[in-house]
């Protein structure tokens, strides 16, 4: 009886979650008020994970590409990373690209750093 009660708690609270999240969407997309300080922020922190998460497709994209001749002769002289793959994650590091920074809400702004505004 104790783990069935654990289920439904378990469940119910995914269902919470869900749906709370599609308040949220249904806000953003059809509610929301520029000059409202509480949702703002929260509004804007989406906007700037959009702008981020689209980025970073792109660049998985670009990544995933064939390489050509002459791509292929550089990826022949891979790096091993920190990670521990033979990747061309070094290179990235190595051009200042400082491309999987990290989203923190005291950065400046809610939802990320002031940087990742700027992303697009």
């Amino acid at each position: 009886m104790i783990n069935r009660l654990k289920i439904v708690i378990r469940n119910e609270k995914e269902i919470e979650a869900r749906s709370y999240i599609e308040l949220g969407r249904y806000y953003y997309e059809n509610l929301r008020d520029a000059s409202n300080e509480k949702t703002e922020p929260l509004c804007a922190a989406v906007d700037n994970a959009d702008r981020r998460l689209k980025r970073a497709f792109r660049k998985l994209d670009e990544m995933m590409v064939p390489a050509g001749e002459d791509e292929k002769e550089e990826n022949d002289t891979e790096k091993t990373d920190t990670c521990g793959e033979t990747c061309n994650c070094a290179d990235a590091a190595d051009s200042g690209e400082d491309f999987f920074r990290p989203l923190h809400a005291t950065d400046g702004e809610a939802g990320g750093s002031e940087e990742a505004a700027k992303d697009d």
